[in-house]
């Protein structure tokens, strides 16, 4: 079943759900229709409940007759049906013939009129897009605060779909969530008691509350949608402005909408968030469509149209200027000069990403999440700001990471109120990200991200990565929490107590280097323990790279030292924050992933702590550790632009190359061969695509996909190759399909010229490359995906057929004659 299906076949449950709520709270209609109503004092009092509430939006007698009675009796009709026939019933008699059709395939028969509704929600949304009026009440309905005037410029720029459907969805879990009903379910009841006041009195309508249903952002959209419908069909102007009379009707506005079907258009959305709050109703929904098409309700299909949408709203979004970055960077620089303690840092960081990148496959998703994240709780910052007169807030945002620094007047509870704001950020971006159904079920985000808060921003960072040792917890941590800190010095302890074990092992070895008494893991080593985290796996890669018989306890004794270094990594720090990918790629192009960034800045950290004598000096050493391993790696990332033609883009250790013109084969071999050449250059993951992928996300996708099999092949490598003739080469993984999850997948070595494969190793080469293919497929498949990527039709026959046809494009580098 397609995703539209599956999203529209919401709204028949909706109509159900509706009429339910209307034959349960109201079953008023005025005096002149009361003929044949129930008498039980429970629909009575249930009647007068909606009396008053039509009462109390202003509603003059002659339009609650008009719509009431035009109804009948949401309760009962003239056959004395009851429930929701009843409700039928009276609508079906109000209708016109057209109208009558509508209802038939809405409420008799809603798989056939579902299937027609996708172009009438595109529509709708469209209508929203180009009403900023609904758009700035969308926004304060998702965000709970009224756009400000840099937000009300985003809108007026919002016209795409996409984003305007994910700003609906966003809205709907908010006005849906438990404590956002709570809220409303009080103002109605404040109402109901002033309007009680208010019936004796002579105050003119309408009461003050009256505008809360006009100028809800659903009614701003209705309105403007069936004005525009009237106008088109020649209704008069006064006509449409008959329509200011339907918000009058409360209660009764959802039937009246969805005897005209409108809801086929302004529900989904709605019903999607009603639906996640009900598995029961999930359940239900999917028995019935089953039995209706004989099919089930596909893993993937809601999640995969809500996940684009939530990617292209949000992917593009940058939290932080480069001037507030670098004003932020100052004030890091001056608290560490004066050590006054006077500001404050505290730090955000998604410490999930790492899992995320590889679970998902997906790295604009991960981005895209963490910018939501950053937009939720940049919001709530600039709230207590403004709720704070006196203090001052710098904020810095980078890839991984929000920090803030904080400065003059602040408040004596700022860590309670920030540790508030860290749990209500989590809660309200994981309830979106259900609701949405972004994520699986099983997911936690709620857990993805951590604060800290300290005197000193890399401090921050530290305690930062101290909550990850929460678990399923995640509250704030700060360095005034005595605990803390003494966990802080024990971690350290932990550390340089670990380090002296394995010096005393294997200070000998080639396993660790440095001066004696000082000695930590080689960089290679801390790259293992990275990618193995199985003591067995681990004790085997050592044994495979350095012919060390490691056994499994010493194996996780190096894993667990690399986690207490861990503890301690600085956040690098980037002025400029760039979006890098392949999306605006048409022609075709590359991605490029700097290996060994991750344990170089391990070791350096490592060498920090053990010149540390305590959590201060560890936090200086480890930080100018970080900085000289930048510097290195800016160094690599300039020659790789200087060689790729200058067309990438990178951040961090990602790279992305966007070229005007489609790559050829022997474009491709020359560019591994430079790289490979390069000793700056050669250790990097690399993956093509082609030019003609229609759809822009597919595009990073794909390339993120062949990043993953290039990191699956090396692993499959291991033990059957020397690792020292394996750094002679680069492998650039060719991704040839034209979508997402399926496809050729082609592979293209880049030489030194030091040294050759030969012909066995070629084939030995061929064979990881299946294996490392299937295993991409494989994982994505635990994820619901059916993915295909399949070796070019030459390599799919076994090992020998076309051994080097594909795998080797520059014999004269690389010749496969095993001499």
């Amino acid at each position: 079943m397609g995703p539209a299906k599956f999203l529209f076949f919401w709204v028949f449950f909706f109509f159900q759900i509706q009429a339910w709520a209307i034959v349960s709270n109201c079953t008023a209609t005025p005096p002149r229709c009361e003929t044949g109503l129930s008498t039980d004092p429970a629909v009575r009092a249930a009647r007068n409940s909606c009396e008053l509430r039509m009462k109390a939006l202003g509603c003059d007698q002659a339009v609650k007759d008009e719509f009431a009675c035009e109804r009948r009796d949401c309760a009962t009709d003239s056959q004395g049906k009851s429930g929701l026939m009843g409700f039928v019933a009276g609508c079906w008699d109000s209708l016109d013939e057209i109208g009558r059709e509508v209802m038939k395939a809405a409420i008799l028969d809603p798989y056939e009129f579902l299937k027609k509704s996708h172009e009438a929600t595109t529509n709708y949304l469209k209508t929203c897009a180009n009403s900023l009026p609904c758009k700035m009440k969308l926004y304060e309905e998702a965000h709970g605060a009224k756009p400000d005037e840099s937000k009300i410029a985003d809108l007026k720029a919002m016209n795409s779909v996409a984003k305007l459907d994910v700003l609906w969805r966003n809205a709907q879990a908010r006005m849906n969530s438990t404590g956002e009903q709570n809220r409303r379910q009080m103002q109605r009841l404040a109402n109901e008691k002033a309007l009680r006041a208010y019936q004796d009195s002579s105050t003119p309508h309408p009461p003050p509350f009256s505008e809360e249903s006009e100028n809800s952002s659903f009614w701003i959209t209705v309105k403007s949608f069936m004005s525009e419908q009237m106008t088109a069909a020649g209704e008069t102007a006064k006509d449409v402005r008959a329509l200011d009379r339907l918000y009058c009707l409360n209660t009764r506005f959802a039937s009246q909408l969805a005897c005209y079907a409108f809801f086929a258009e302004a529900a989904p959305a709605i019903a999607g968030g009603i639906a996640a709050k009900s598995p029961a109703l999930m359940r239900f929904a999917a028995s019935q469509m089953r039995a209706k098409t004989g099919v089930g309700l596909g893993a993937k299909a809601l999640p995969s149209l809500s996940r684009q949408s939530y990617i292209e709203a949000n992917l593009s979004k940058v939290a932080t200027t480069p001037a507030e970055n670098r004003a932020f960077l100052a004030a890091k620089e001056a608290a560490e000069k004066t050590g006054d303690g006077k500001t404050l840092f505290y730090q955000v960081e998604n410490s999930a990403m790492k899992h995320l990148n590889d679970s998902t496959g997906d790295m604009n998703l991960v981005t895209a999440l963490t910018n939501r994240h950053k937009e939720i709780l940049g919001g709530k910052i600039k709230e207590l700001e403004r709720n704070n007169p006196g203090l001052e807030i710098l904020g810095y945002s980078d890839p991984k990471t929000s920090s803030f620094a904080f400065r003059g007047k602040v408040p004596a509870d700022i860590e309670k109120q920030l540790d508030d704001i860290l749990k209500s950020t989590n809660k309200e971006f994981a309830d979106e990200l259900r609701v949405n159904q972004v994520v699986r079920a099983t997911d936690k985000p709620d857990t993805w991200f951590r604060g800290g808060l300290d005197t000193d921003a890399d401090g921050a960072n530290l305690y930062t990565r101290q909550a990850r040792e929460q678990g399923d917890g995640n509250s704030l941590v700060t360095s005034s929490n005595a605990a803390a800190r003494e966990r802080a010095a024990g971690n350290l302890k932990e550390a340089e107590s670990a380090r002296v074990q394995l010096e005393s092992k294997f200070g000998s070895s080639r396993l660790m280097e440095g001066e004696a008494g000082r000695k930590t893991l080689n960089r290679e080593v801390f790259d293992l323990a990275k990618k193995n985290s199985d003591p067995e796996k681990l004790a085997a890669a050592v044994r495979s790279r350095y012919g060390i018989d490691l056994g499994r306890d010493d194996a996780a004794q190096l894993l667990d030292y690399n986690r207490k270094v861990d503890r301690f990594n600085p956040n690098i720090f980037i002025t400029e924050r760039k979006i890098v990918n392949l999306d605006e790629a048409a022609q075709g192009g590359f991605s490029v992933d700097f290996k060994g960034m991750g344990s170089a800045n391990q070791q350096a950290t490592a060498r920090g702590l053990a010149r540390a004598t305590d959590t201060r000096s560890a936090i200086t050493a480890t930080r100018a550790g970080e900085q000289a391993v930048t510097g290195d790696f800016q160094s690599k990332i300039d020659k790789l632009q200087k060689i790729t033609g200058n067309v990438s883009e990178c951040t961090g250790d990602n790279c992305a190359g966007v070229v005007k013109k489609a790559l050829s084969r022997s474009d491709k071999q020359k560019m591994m061969n430079d790289i490979a050449a390069d000793p700056q250059t050669r250790d990097v993951r690399l993956a093509f695509i082609r030019d003609g992928i229609k759809e822009k996300g597919d595009r990073t996708l794909i390339s993120t996909h062949g990043e993953l099999i290039e990191k699956n092949l090396q692993k499959a490598l291991e033990g059957k190759i020397p690792a020292g003739k394996l750094k002679e080469f680069t492998f650039g993984v060719d991704m040839q399909g034209r979508k997402a999850y399926d496809g050729a997948v082609d592979l293209i070595i880049g030489s030194s010229g030091k040294t050759n494969f030969t012909a066995k190793e070629m084939e030995t080469i061929q064979d990881a490359l299946r294996q490392a293919v299937r295993q991409q497929n494989d994982e994505l498949r635990k994820t619901g995906i059916n993915a295909n990527y399949h070796l070019p039709d030459s390599l799919a026959g076994g090992a020998a057929r076309g051994a080097g046809t594909h795998l080797l494009l520059n014999p004269s580098n690389n010749p496969q004659s095993g001499k």
